[in-house]
Order: structure tokens, then sequence, then C-alpha cells
């Protein structure tokens, strides 16, 4: 299972560039950023739940066997959750959502690059036991896959990222006194 997947770098690109053509949106389209938030809502929750409930063969994805899905199974998931973001960033920005909900925006945001590279790896090693030991991915995969992901995307921003970008910080500091 693992072999094949160090051939889709190119779909983790795909995310990268995704990402940096909505800051672009929302930097110089505003307008078109704040209208098409409803349509981005509703086409993420299509795409989402033709993911996760109309899509139910998983093991066909997780076996290859179908090119199709490999082709357009992470793009596709890539794409939805991109189009989460003009909704959100709006109930964001608007001041409607209540203190804990601001926090845990904020902190989220601070570790979501070592969710980005924790998430394939959980998924893959889900994936792998469920597939040996005869489980249904699709019972596996959210319920454990997401805190997983999580819990381990903040121990490595806690004990790896944020002291090295303090250490940085550091660093500069001095650099600007002397």
């Amino acid at each position: 299972l693992l072999e094949p997947m160090g051939h889709i770098v190119i779909y983790r690109l795909d995310s990268m560039m995704v990402g940096i053509l909505l800051a672009i949106v929302n930097l110089k389209f505003p307008q078109m950023w704040q209208r098409l938030k409803s349509f981005c809502l509703v086409g993420a929750l299509g795409l989402l739940a033709y993911y996760f409930w109309i899509l139910q063969d998983w093991s066909e994805i997780s076996q290859f066997h179908s090119r199709l899905a490999l082709n357009f199974y992470f793009p596709g998931m890539d794409l939805a959750c991109a189009m989460l973001i003009p909704y959100f960033s709006g109930v964001y920005r608007s001041g409607k959502l209540p203190a804990v909900a601001r926090t845990s925006i904020i902190s989220l945001s601070k570790w979501a690059y070592s969710l980005y590279l924790s998430h394939m790896l959980v998924q893959l090693v889900l994936i792998s036991l469920a597939e040996k030991n005869h489980f249904e991915v699709k019972y596996i995969l959210i319920p454990l896959g997401v805190p997983l992901s999580f819990l381990i995307s903040r121990f490595t921003f806690n004990r790896f990222e944020k002291p090295i970008m303090d250490l940085r910080d550091r660093i500069a500091f001095l650099k600007d006194v002397i």
C-alpha cells in the first residue's frame, strides 16, 4: 500500500497551489471572495458528501485499482477543503463566533502545517491496518484518523516547530542587537 503513495507527490503540490490561488483571490478580488462563499460552501459539502457517502468502496481507492479514483480523490479532497475557507473566513471576520471558537481557530492555524505533514501518514497507516485486520476502512478512518492527526500535529508543533521558531526569533533579535 505505501509504495504507490510515493508517486503522488504532485497531488501534495496541488494542495499548496490551491492555497496560493485562494490567497490571491482573497487579496486581489475580495468582493468575489464574499459573493462566492455560499456557492463554495455548497460545492464543498457536495464534494465531501460524494467522497464520504457515495464513494463507499474505499478498497478501490486504497488498492489503487481505479486510476480515476486515484487521480481525483486527493485533489478533490483538497478542493473540497479549500472551498470551505471563504465561508469560514467570512464567519470568522464577522465577529459572531464565540470566544472559544475564535481561540480554537487561532490555535489550529498555528499548527496547521504540522497537520498537513502528519495527516497523510496517519491515513496510510490506518488504511493499512484496516486492510490487514479486515476492517472496513470507512469506519476507522474518520473516527480514529482525524483525532490522531490532530494529536500528532499538536505534539509536533509544540515539541519541534515552536521551539525552532522561538530559537529563530531569538537569533534574529540578537543579530539586530549586535
